[in-house]
């Protein structure tokens, strides 16, 4: 079984200090197979990527990821592959310019929906796709409807045309599947440009925690003289798991949970 983990703060020191402190929340069950695990994660406009692969039976942990990477946002995924194999492009999170994007669950009928899905890309987003999985599809399709609505490229997209472009897409999805089985789909996703992250819950259970104040043994210490000097570090940290960890709040079925760069969180249910 996958696992995603996404982390806005209001430090970029404090990533591993975090990760330390969730640890017993967050920590993956070992794989069952060969599997592969990535971050992305945002430095001022730039976002950059590591991916690993992971063998099987082991226990990963998130801080080995997530080590010395200085960041206030970030996008964790482990994989166990269903759809395409253990190339670096099948392996979450995917990227199109600042946007990021992970997904813990399976397209139904995706061998079905998968010329479909390509030919309803714009040519810009279809010579894009670079691997084989449904999670990067899925994705292409949310940028779409990002594109329709005018919000793929500009600084700061309105949180509504954010989530409708989401939505649209997972409804999509499952329109699709609906014709060529009964299957339910996996879509539990989340979606990032560095400044709005957001979580939709549709298969995976998702999970949510906000975080303010220090943490014990673990708060790190900024440089005196910094600008981040004597700042308690704050962070909001969403989750898929199988049960909700202590303290985290569940995300219902359907909704969609939305953390921006002052770390206000907001939990809808998007209509229709």
């Amino acid at each position: 079984m996958g696992r995603l983990v996404a982390y806005t703060a209001n430090r970029r020191d404090g990533l591993e200090a975090a990760l330390r402190f969730e640890r017993h929340a967050l920590r993956p069950p070992a794989t069952k197979s060969e599997a592969a695990w990535g971050i992305a994660f945002y430095q001022g406009d730039e976002v950059l990527h590591k991916k690993r692969p992971l063998p099987a039976g082991s226990a990963p942990e998130w801080t080995d990821l997530g080590g010395g990477v200085s960041t206030d946002c970030a996008l964790m995924h482990l994989r166990e592959p269903t759809v395409g194999d253990f190339r670096t492009e099948n392996t979450h999170p995917f990227r199109f310019r600042r946007w990021t994007f992970a997904h813990q669950g399976t397209v139904s009928a995706f061998a079905d929906l998968r010329e479909g899905l390509l030919d309803g890309l714009p040519d810009f987003l279809r010579r894009n796709v670079r691997g084989e999985t449904d999670s990067e599809l899925f994705f292409h399709h949310v940028l779409s409807g990002l594109h329709r609505r005018g919000a793929l490229e500009v600084a700061t997209p309105a949180r509504e045309q954010v989530i409708a472009a989401l939505s649209e897409s997972a409804a999509t999805l499952r329109a699709m599947a609906r014709e060529h089985s009964s299957d339910p789909s996996g879509l539990t996703c989340v979606l990032t440009d560095g400044h709005l992250t957001l979580g939709l819950c549709e298969g995976a259970p998702l999970y949510y925690v906000e975080r303010r104040g220090p943490l014990p043994n673990d708060e790190p210490s900024p440089r005196p003289g910094s600008p981040q000097h004597a700042a308690v570090l704050r962070y909001v940290m969403v989750t898929t798991g199988s049960a909700p960890p202590m303290n985290y709040q569940s995300v219902p079925r359907g909704g969609v949970v939305v953390v921006d760069r002052d770390l206000n969180v907001d939990v809808s249910i998007p209509h229709g």
